[in-house]
């Protein structure tokens, strides 16, 4: 049996209705892999959706914590060289893994390969008149189901700051390159992002307050080098 490159983490919390895409997604890329999907306590049915995989994939149950809490509680059972994250709500393209992993392996000095995504509405955001706007042409995937990250930068890093409830992937960024880890971007759609009204429950404000944070942490860390 080939030796997996990739681990996949795939955090969720009442992710009944998706997650199954979502884990079969992943089990139809071209690559050896090691799926994680961590539940945060779901209270729906989710560990059943889950547990249909039991075998295929790796899952880890946990009281509820918090997205970086169970970000990090997957990255610490990671045994690859690679890392990538998807949502239970979005899906991977067919063969994303093994293309961001190509362009990995093409360079040994890249450490975080970023790829495209689209979006597309499901549910609720399907309803005439939905206020969730659905970004046309594609956007560099910086983001859970964009990116592939060394695990060994990952770990430099210290994993995600479980101090923050909002911007944890741009936190994450910002830090890796204040670090000076090199970046690749490809051109390849990597991932569909499902826009379908509960991902899109967060306010603003608050998520604009969280990016403040963000910003005013990275200045910081400047300032003291």
């Amino acid at each position: 049996m080939t030796t997996p490159a990739i681990t996949v983490i795939t955090p969720v919390f009442n992710g009944a209705r998706y997650v199954d895409e979502a884990i079969r997604s992943v089990m139809a890329q071209e690559v050896a892999l090691r799926h994680v999907v961590v539940d945060d306590g779901s209270t729906d049915t989710t560990l059943a959706v889950v547990d249909q995989h039991a075998g295929r994939v790796t899952i880890l149950r946990r009281e509820h914590r918090g997205h970086a809490a169970t970000l990090n509680a997957g990255l610490a059972v990671v045994d690859t060289p690679w890392v990538s994250f998807l949502d239970a709500d979005d899906l991977l393209e067919p063969n994303a893994l093994a293309r961001k992993l190509s362009e990995g392996e093409r360079d040994p000095q890249v450490d975080v390969v970023v790829g495209h995504c689209v979006e597309f509405a499901s549910d609720e955001a399907l309803e005439p008149g939905a206020r969730w706007a659905i970004r046309q042409g594609t956007t560099p995937g910086y983001g859970p189901g964009g990116f592939l990250m060394k695990a060994e930068l990952l770990r430099q890093l210290g994993g995600f700051n479980e101090t923050m409830q909002y911007g944890v992937f741009v936190d994450l960024f910002a830090r890796a390159k204040d670090c000076g880890a090199t970046f690749s971007v490809i051109d390849d759609v990597v991932f569909r992002r499902r826009i379908h009204g509960g991902n899109m429950s967060h306010q603003m404000r608050d998520s604009r307050r969280g990016h403040l944070a963000i910003a005013r942490a990275a200045l910081a860390r400047r300032r003291n080098e």
